[in-house]
Protein backbone atom coordinates (compact mmCIF):
# COMPACT_ATOMS: atom_id res chain seq x y z
CA UNK A 1 0.00 0.00 0.00
CA UNK A 2 0.88 3.51 -0.83
CA UNK A 3 4.25 2.04 -2.32
CA UNK A 4 5.74 1.34 -5.64
CA UNK A 5 9.00 -0.20 -7.30
CA UNK A 6 10.30 0.56 -10.89
CA UNK A 7 10.79 -2.46 -12.70
CA UNK A 8 14.81 -2.47 -14.20
CA UNK A 9 16.10 -4.66 -16.59
CA UNK A 10 18.15 -6.78 -14.42
CA UNK A 11 15.59 -7.92 -12.30
CA UNK A 12 14.18 -9.48 -15.57
CA UNK A 13 17.83 -10.93 -16.35
CA UNK A 14 18.23 -12.34 -12.69
CA UNK A 15 14.79 -14.02 -13.07
CA UNK A 16 15.77 -15.58 -16.86
CA UNK A 17 18.89 -17.16 -14.93
CA UNK A 18 17.09 -18.45 -12.27
CA UNK A 19 14.90 -20.22 -14.32
CA UNK A 20 17.21 -21.29 -16.67
CA UNK A 21 18.81 -22.52 -14.15
CA UNK A 22 16.15 -24.67 -12.53
CA UNK A 23 15.64 -26.08 -16.01
CA UNK A 24 19.54 -26.95 -17.07
CA UNK A 25 19.93 -28.58 -13.33
CA UNK A 26 17.30 -31.06 -14.19
CA UNK A 27 19.27 -32.06 -17.54
CA UNK A 28 22.50 -31.68 -16.16
CA UNK A 29 22.23 -34.46 -13.71
CA UNK A 30 21.02 -36.60 -17.13
CA UNK A 31 23.68 -35.87 -18.90
CA UNK A 32 25.99 -36.42 -15.81
CA UNK A 33 27.28 -32.61 -15.50
CA UNK A 34 28.01 -32.22 -12.78
CA UNK A 35 31.87 -32.80 -11.83
CA UNK A 36 34.36 -32.79 -8.99
CA UNK A 37 37.64 -31.02 -7.90
CA UNK A 38 39.51 -31.42 -5.07
CA UNK A 39 41.56 -29.33 -2.99
CA UNK A 40 44.40 -30.86 -0.51
CA UNK A 41 44.12 -30.26 3.07
CA UNK A 42 47.69 -30.03 4.36
CA UNK A 43 48.72 -31.02 8.27
CA UNK A 44 49.93 -28.02 9.09
CA UNK A 45 53.03 -29.53 11.93
CA UNK A 46 54.74 -31.49 8.82
CA UNK A 47 52.76 -29.96 5.88
CA UNK A 48 51.78 -33.41 4.83
CA UNK A 49 49.37 -34.25 3.01
CA UNK A 50 45.95 -35.15 4.95
CA UNK A 51 43.20 -35.27 2.49
CA UNK A 52 41.35 -33.69 0.19
CA UNK A 53 37.92 -31.91 0.30
CA UNK A 54 35.32 -32.88 -2.65
CA UNK A 55 34.32 -29.33 -4.42
CA UNK A 56 31.28 -29.54 -6.73
CA UNK A 57 31.39 -28.16 -10.13
CA UNK A 58 28.70 -27.68 -13.36
CA UNK A 59 30.25 -28.21 -16.28
CA UNK A 60 27.31 -26.37 -18.75
CA UNK A 61 27.01 -26.67 -22.17
CA UNK A 62 26.97 -22.77 -22.72
CA UNK A 63 28.08 -20.71 -19.51
CA UNK A 64 31.03 -23.03 -19.06
CA UNK A 65 31.79 -24.10 -15.53
CA UNK A 66 29.73 -22.84 -12.73
CA UNK A 67 30.33 -22.71 -9.48
CA UNK A 68 28.19 -23.48 -6.36
CA UNK A 69 27.33 -20.48 -5.33
CA UNK A 70 25.25 -20.03 -8.55
CA UNK A 71 23.15 -23.08 -8.43
CA UNK A 72 23.36 -24.55 -4.55
CA UNK A 73 20.13 -22.26 -3.96
CA UNK A 74 18.05 -23.59 -6.79
CA UNK A 75 19.25 -27.13 -6.60
CA UNK A 76 17.84 -26.13 -2.43
CA UNK A 77 14.40 -24.78 -4.01
CA UNK A 78 14.13 -27.58 -6.82
CA UNK A 79 14.65 -30.42 -4.23
CA UNK A 80 17.56 -31.53 -6.47
CA UNK A 81 19.96 -30.86 -4.28
CA UNK A 82 19.42 -34.42 -2.62
CA UNK A 83 20.29 -36.56 -5.81
CA UNK A 84 23.24 -34.06 -6.66
CA UNK A 85 24.88 -35.04 -2.89
CA UNK A 86 24.19 -38.26 -3.13
CA UNK A 87 26.26 -38.53 -6.29
CA UNK A 88 28.68 -36.23 -4.70
CA UNK A 89 29.17 -38.63 -1.72
CA UNK A 90 29.46 -41.41 -3.95
CA UNK A 91 31.98 -40.10 -6.38
CA UNK A 92 34.34 -39.12 -3.66
CA UNK A 93 34.46 -42.14 -1.98
CA UNK A 94 34.90 -43.79 -5.73
CA UNK A 95 37.79 -41.61 -6.19
CA UNK A 96 39.52 -41.77 -2.23
CA UNK A 97 38.97 -45.80 -2.54
CA UNK A 98 40.93 -45.22 -6.16
CA UNK A 99 43.88 -43.74 -5.02
CA UNK A 100 44.34 -45.80 -1.79
CA UNK A 101 44.38 -48.73 -3.87
CA UNK A 102 46.92 -47.73 -6.81
CA UNK A 103 49.13 -44.92 -4.22
CA UNK A 104 50.81 -46.48 -1.10
CA UNK A 105 50.89 -43.23 0.68
CA UNK A 106 46.97 -42.78 -0.05
CA UNK A 107 45.78 -45.13 2.63
CA UNK A 108 44.94 -43.09 5.13
CA UNK A 109 44.41 -40.08 3.46
CA UNK A 110 40.69 -38.62 4.04
CA UNK A 111 38.07 -37.66 1.31
CA UNK A 112 35.62 -34.63 2.96
CA UNK A 113 32.41 -34.04 1.61
CA UNK A 114 29.67 -31.59 2.28
CA UNK A 115 26.36 -32.64 3.04
CA UNK A 116 23.25 -30.11 2.40
CA UNK A 117 20.72 -30.43 5.35
CA UNK A 118 18.08 -31.82 2.80
CA UNK A 119 20.23 -34.70 2.27
CA UNK A 120 21.26 -35.58 5.83
CA UNK A 121 17.70 -35.23 7.02
CA UNK A 122 16.06 -37.68 4.47
CA UNK A 123 14.88 -41.07 6.06
CA UNK A 124 17.24 -43.13 4.02
CA UNK A 125 20.44 -41.09 4.72
CA UNK A 126 22.02 -43.69 6.95
CA UNK A 127 21.46 -46.60 4.55
CA UNK A 128 22.74 -44.73 1.40
CA UNK A 129 25.79 -43.72 3.39
CA UNK A 130 26.25 -47.46 4.31
CA UNK A 131 25.82 -48.57 1.07
CA UNK A 132 28.41 -45.99 -0.68
CA UNK A 133 31.35 -47.14 1.91
CA UNK A 134 30.66 -50.93 0.69
CA UNK A 135 30.33 -50.40 -2.57
CA UNK A 136 33.24 -48.34 -3.03
CA UNK A 137 34.85 -50.44 -0.24
CA UNK A 138 36.11 -46.75 1.24
CA UNK A 139 36.85 -47.46 5.49
CA UNK A 140 34.49 -45.37 7.03
CA UNK A 141 37.48 -43.71 9.19
CA UNK A 142 38.69 -41.86 5.67
CA UNK A 143 35.19 -40.22 5.16
CA UNK A 144 34.86 -36.95 6.80
CA UNK A 145 31.18 -35.25 6.55
CA UNK A 146 30.93 -31.75 6.64
CA UNK A 147 28.20 -29.99 7.84
CA UNK A 148 27.00 -26.14 8.71
CA UNK A 149 26.04 -24.71 11.82
CA UNK A 150 22.07 -24.94 11.62
CA UNK A 151 22.11 -28.52 11.02
CA UNK A 152 22.61 -28.85 14.65
CA UNK A 153 20.13 -26.56 15.91
CA UNK A 154 16.81 -27.83 13.19
CA UNK A 155 15.87 -30.94 14.32
CA UNK A 156 18.03 -31.23 17.45
CA UNK A 157 16.83 -34.56 19.07
CA UNK A 158 16.63 -36.49 14.86
CA UNK A 159 19.82 -34.80 14.83
CA UNK A 160 21.50 -36.15 17.39
CA UNK A 161 20.58 -39.37 17.04
CA UNK A 162 21.44 -38.96 13.61
CA UNK A 163 24.85 -37.81 14.13
CA UNK A 164 25.46 -40.58 16.97
CA UNK A 165 24.58 -43.41 14.24
CA UNK A 166 27.46 -41.57 11.93
CA UNK A 167 29.93 -41.77 14.09
CA UNK A 168 29.39 -45.43 14.87
CA UNK A 169 30.53 -46.57 11.49
CA UNK A 170 33.90 -44.16 12.24
CA UNK A 171 33.03 -41.13 10.02
CA UNK A 172 34.13 -37.84 10.85
CA UNK A 173 31.76 -35.16 11.22
CA UNK A 174 33.22 -31.28 10.85
CA UNK A 175 31.59 -27.89 11.02
CA UNK A 176 32.42 -26.00 8.48
CA UNK A 177 32.56 -21.78 7.96
CA UNK A 178 32.46 -22.35 12.04
CA UNK A 179 31.87 -18.85 13.17
CA UNK A 180 29.75 -17.30 10.18
CA UNK A 181 26.44 -18.68 12.01
CA UNK A 182 24.18 -18.86 15.42
CA UNK A 183 25.23 -22.08 16.40
CA UNK A 184 25.25 -21.95 21.13
CA UNK A 185 28.39 -23.82 22.76
CA UNK A 186 26.29 -26.07 24.15
CA UNK A 187 25.59 -27.67 20.84
CA UNK A 188 29.80 -28.25 20.13
CA UNK A 189 29.38 -30.07 23.73
CA UNK A 190 26.71 -32.53 23.16
CA UNK A 191 27.03 -33.20 19.24
CA UNK A 192 29.89 -36.03 18.47
CA UNK A 193 31.72 -33.12 16.31
CA UNK A 194 35.24 -33.48 15.43
CA UNK A 195 36.49 -30.64 14.32
CA UNK A 196 36.04 -26.64 13.07
CA UNK A 197 36.41 -25.30 10.34
CA UNK A 198 37.92 -21.90 10.27
CA UNK A 199 35.91 -19.76 7.46
CA UNK A 200 37.98 -18.09 5.17
CA UNK A 201 36.41 -14.68 5.52
CA UNK A 202 38.10 -14.60 8.81
CA UNK A 203 41.81 -16.17 7.36
CA UNK A 204 41.43 -13.36 4.97
CA UNK A 205 41.45 -10.44 7.53
CA UNK A 206 43.08 -11.32 9.91
CA UNK A 207 46.47 -9.82 9.44
CA UNK A 208 44.88 -6.65 9.03
CA UNK A 209 42.09 -6.33 11.20
CA UNK A 210 42.36 -7.26 15.09
CA UNK A 211 38.83 -8.09 15.79
CA UNK A 212 39.23 -11.16 13.16
CA UNK A 213 42.30 -12.31 14.56
CA UNK A 214 41.10 -12.46 17.78
CA UNK A 215 38.00 -14.59 16.54
CA UNK A 216 40.26 -16.43 14.84
CA UNK A 217 42.22 -17.03 18.04
CA UNK A 218 39.07 -17.98 20.17
CA UNK A 219 38.07 -20.98 17.89
CA UNK A 220 41.36 -22.43 17.73
CA UNK A 221 41.32 -22.09 21.86
CA UNK A 222 37.89 -23.32 21.72
CA UNK A 223 38.60 -26.31 19.26
CA UNK A 224 41.57 -27.10 21.97
CA UNK A 225 39.25 -26.37 25.09
CA UNK A 226 36.74 -29.20 23.44
CA UNK A 227 39.41 -31.76 22.56
CA UNK A 228 38.57 -31.61 18.89
CA UNK A 229 40.17 -30.60 15.70
CA UNK A 230 40.69 -27.27 13.84
CA UNK A 231 41.36 -26.50 10.12
CA UNK A 232 42.25 -23.01 8.38
CA UNK A 233 40.62 -22.47 5.20
CA UNK A 234 41.88 -19.64 2.87
CA UNK A 235 44.84 -19.84 3.79
CA UNK A 236 46.80 -17.61 0.86
CA UNK A 237 50.19 -16.26 2.20
CA UNK A 238 53.04 -17.59 4.79
CA UNK A 239 52.20 -14.92 6.91
CA UNK A 240 48.85 -16.81 7.81
CA UNK A 241 50.63 -20.18 7.54
CA UNK A 242 53.03 -18.77 10.35
CA UNK A 243 49.95 -17.28 12.34
CA UNK A 244 48.32 -20.76 12.46
CA UNK A 245 51.52 -22.55 13.00
CA UNK A 246 51.94 -20.40 16.20
CA UNK A 247 48.39 -21.29 17.43
CA UNK A 248 49.30 -24.60 17.18
CA UNK A 249 46.60 -25.39 14.02
CA UNK A 250 46.38 -28.80 12.66
CA UNK A 251 44.99 -28.75 9.45
CA UNK A 252 44.75 -26.29 6.92
CA UNK A 253 43.97 -25.79 2.99
CA UNK A 254 44.36 -22.98 0.39
CA UNK A 255 46.09 -21.50 -2.80
CA UNK A 256 49.05 -21.14 -0.81
CA UNK A 257 48.85 -25.16 -1.21
CA UNK A 258 47.39 -25.45 -4.01
CA UNK A 259 44.38 -24.65 -5.67
CA UNK A 260 41.18 -27.23 -6.04
CA UNK A 261 42.54 -29.83 -8.40
CA UNK A 262 40.78 -32.59 -11.17
CA UNK A 263 41.38 -35.98 -10.48
CA UNK A 264 44.82 -36.37 -12.51
CA UNK A 265 46.48 -33.45 -11.13
CA UNK A 266 45.56 -34.42 -7.68
CA UNK A 267 47.32 -38.41 -8.08
CA UNK A 268 50.50 -36.19 -8.88
CA UNK A 269 50.06 -34.59 -5.90
CA UNK A 270 49.42 -37.66 -3.58
CA UNK A 271 52.30 -39.54 -5.86
CA UNK A 272 55.08 -36.21 -5.47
Amino acid sequence: KARHEVFHQEMYDETKELLELQHDSRQAIIENRFFLEYQPIISLKNEFLYGFEALLRWSHPTKGIIYPNKFLGVAKETGLITEIGRSVLHKACQQMSSWQSKYASAADLKITVNLSSQQIQGANFIDELDEVLMVSNLPGSCLQLEINETMLIDSESKTFDLFQQIESRGDRLNIDNFGTGYLSLQYLKRFPINSLKIDRSFTRGMLSDRENFEIVRMIVNLAKTLKIGIIAEGIENMKQLKVFKKMNCQLGQGYLFAEPLNAESAEIFIDR
